[in-house]
Parts: structure tokens; sequence; C-alpha cells
């Protein structure tokens, strides 16, 4: 969303930023380089009342000032927004932006989102997996869904100097190699799995795990560390704003999530170039689809399959794991850690497959086409 926000406004559009919860570190980014942003005032716990009060506030918006397109990103804001631009009085085109299979959804949200779609004009899914899994759980017309995949600003990746890690996090080794995750610490980032796949290495004393970010399972996944006895091969540097940075000062890029949309962190290791070890969850297998015969990365089966546990015998897309998951995570870092060639290689090939498809502008171009076409066909009618 910053990404776009900032690209569309550098390409002459007026852009403004509604927030639903309080301001945060994007909303101060955003202000920093003149992106109007204004705040809905949520709660952190978001309830209905909450929900309510907000799209009434946003109803008020819509009324004073002038708008041509309304798009939203993520479940709730996509219900309040919706419910807001209906009772505007005058409703303009929208978009709604779905990020993410969300298996483990709220029941209530999902409902919402499901009976309040209709008042979107295009849902954009940013993989084809989750165009499929709205289709499938949630009854959306896949006439009614474009996939617009995310996209990366490849000058301002090129501009970002690497991030000395080994001065930033004293604890990593001088000689090892690093394998970095970055992302929050809850379920669905399967950092547990992670640590438990960096204990099973065989190439362990050529590596060490560096893991990037907060959040509610932080204690669950240090006390994991302490449990497997990994204090000197696992290591933590919280939270990172240098997050270019600290993947350009890496060696090995690993995402080991047991759910996504289509992940930005590893578009950004593709675009620094990284080798890449992957699991195989949502848009993962095609945003790291073959450059020609090269491959882009290794990828391996998740260790939990929340698709298959929410969606039953409609989950058809990947066939169930027979293996040892956390194994075969093991032995992708292994191959990859051991092998030099293996990793510049898939490196060089990630970067092509940004270059060919992943490009910011691009992307803002096809999202613009859909903008034009919706404020066309509106003036019409």
């Amino acid at each position: 969303m910053e990404q776009l926000a900032l690209r569309l406004s550098a390409r002459g559009h007026a852009v403004r930023v509604l927030g639903v919860k309080r301001p945060g570190r994007t909303a101060v980014r955003l202000r920093e380089q003149g992106v109007d942003v204004v705040t809905l005032d949520m709660d952190d716990v978001v309830g209905l009342g909450s929900m309510a009060s907000a799209a009434w506030k946003m109803r008020d918006l819509l009324r004073r000032e002038r708008v041509d397109v309304v798009q939203s990103f993520l479940p709730r804001a996509n219900v309040i927004s919706r419910v807001a631009n209906r009772l505007s009085g005058r409703p303009v085109p929208h978009l709604s932006s779905e990020r993410s299979t969300d298996f483990k959804r709220s029941p209530r949200v999902a409902r919402l989102n499901r009976y309040t779609a209709p008042w979107t004009d295009v849902v954009l899914a940013v993989s084809p997996m989750v165009r499929d899994v709205l289709v499938a759980r949630d009854g959306i017309p896949a006439e009614r869904i474009a996939v617009l995949e995310n996209g990366i600003d490849l000058a301002a990746v090129d501009a970002v100097a690497p991030t000395d890690l080994r001065r930033a996090v004293p604890s990593l080794h001088p000689e090892r190699l690093i394998v970095c995750s970055v992302g929050r610490f809850v379920p669905e980032k399967g950092f547990v799995h992670l640590v438990r796949a960096a204990g099973r290495m065989r190439q362990a004393d050529r590596a060490q795990l560096l893991l990037v970010g907060e959040g509610p399972l932080d204690d669950a996944v240090r006390g994991e560390v302490r449990t497997l006895g990994l204090e000197e091969r696992v290591h933590f540097a919280g939270f990172r704003s240098d997050v270019l940075g600290v993947l350009k000062g890496s060696d090995v890029y690993v995402l080991s999530s047991v759910e996504e949309g289509s992940p930005m962190v590893v578009l950004e290791a593709m675009a620094c170039g990284l080798p890449i070890v992957a699991t195989d969850v949502s848009g993962v297998a095609s945003l790291v689809a073959h450059v020609g015969p090269d491959p882009v990365a290794i990828v391996v089966p998740p260790a939990e399959d929340w698709g298959a546990a929410a969606l039953g015998k409609a989950w058809t897309h990947r066939p169930v794991s027979t293996g040892d998951p956390v194994a075969a995570m093991a032995q992708a870092l292994d191959r990859i850690v051991a092998d030099a060639d293996l990793r510049r290689k898939l490196g060089a090939a990630a970067r092509r497959r940004v270059e060919e498809h992943f490009t910011l502008d691009r992307i803002v171009e096809r999202l613009e086409g859909h903008y034009a076409r919706l404020v066309g066909r509106a003036a019409a009618t």
C-alpha cells in the first residue's frame, strides 16, 4: 500500500491514505514524503461497533470531498469502506484488495466480507491462489476478481547499501553464512518450525539463522531456541526499519510460512538477488516460477496445511505431503548452504524474474488501467 501510494502520487494522482487505526510507522513515512494520511481512530480490538463508527466517519469524508476511486486493503477495511461508500449517497468506483488466503479468518469477518462483496466493483487478489480461495470459500464470482501481484521499485532497492549485520547483531559468527528470515512473530510465519529445521541441518557449522521482526510469539520462538540448545546458531535482530539493507547483508533468504498471499519480503529478497528457500504456500509458487530453464528458488512443503483444514475437499491445489516437512526444509537449507554455485544461479534467476514481471511501474500501470476503466464506466451511467 505504501509503495502504491507513493508511486501513484509521483505519477500525478491526488492520493489520500485513510487508516482505520491510529497512525503508525507507515503513516509517519508517508507524511514525510508528502502523502496525506488521516485516521478513523479505531481501537486495536476491532468490534462491530467500532467498524460501524469508522464507516460513518468515512461516509462523512466521502460526502465532503471529491473522490474518484476508493481502494481498500485487508478484510476489515474492505467492509468498512464498502459500507461507507454505499452510505455516502453517491458511491464511487470501489476496489478491494485481498492480500492473503487468510484461512483462519474470523467467521464474523468472513461473513461480513462475503455479504458486502457485491458492493465492490473489482476484488484485487494478490495471487491466483488467493483468487481461487475467494471463489471456493467466500463464493465471490471469479469474473469479479482480478489478479494484481505485488510490485517493487528496483531503483529504490538498488540504491540501498547492505547493512553490516555482524556489527548490528554482535552475536553473529564472523565466518558462517547468514540465513535470514523476516516477518512478524505470528503462527502463520512458521518461525518455530524454522528453528526446528535449523536444529536438524547437517551443514549447521557453515550457517546461522537470523530472525528479523517482533510479535506475540517472540517468547515462544526464543523458548524453542533455548529448548533445542541453538543459542549460538539462531540469532534475533528484533524490529528493523532497514529490511532491504538486512537482506543485502545476508547470504540466503528463507520463508517458513504456513500461510501467505504473495509475500512481499520474498519479492524484496528476489530483487536483492538472494537465493531463496520457501514453503509452497499460496502465491509463492507463482512468484518464484522458473526463468526459462532456471529455477528461482527451492520450494518445500509447509510444516502445516491450513488450507486443507479450512477448505477440506475444496482444497485441491497441492498434494498432501506424506513426508516430514521440517526435514525437507532442513535438507533444502543444507543444499543451498553447501553449494556456492547454486546460490549464485538462484540469486541471478530471482533478480531476472523480478525485472521481467514484478517491477512497480508495471503493476501501477495495470492498477491505473482498472481505475480508468471503472471511472469511465461510472461517467457513462
